[in-house]
């Protein structure tokens, strides 16, 4: 359990980093915006993978 929460918040800050970079190549200054779609992109894969690692 705690090493999920450690998981979820190395990736969230892993998201963050290159959702902003993302979002600042595309255009510059949506820092937010491209945090903001990182991080629903990589809850999206976390979910994905413990939702199927928990049915096996």
């Amino acid at each position: 359990m705690i090493f999920r929460i450690i998981f979820i918040m190395i990736s969230g800050f892993l998201s963050f980093m290159i959702g902003s970079w993302l979002g600042n190549a595309i255009w510059p200054g949506s820092f937010i915006l491209g945090a903001i779609l990182g991080a629903l992109l990589i809850s999206g894969l976390v979910l994905c993978i413990t939702s199927n690692s928990r049915q096996k």
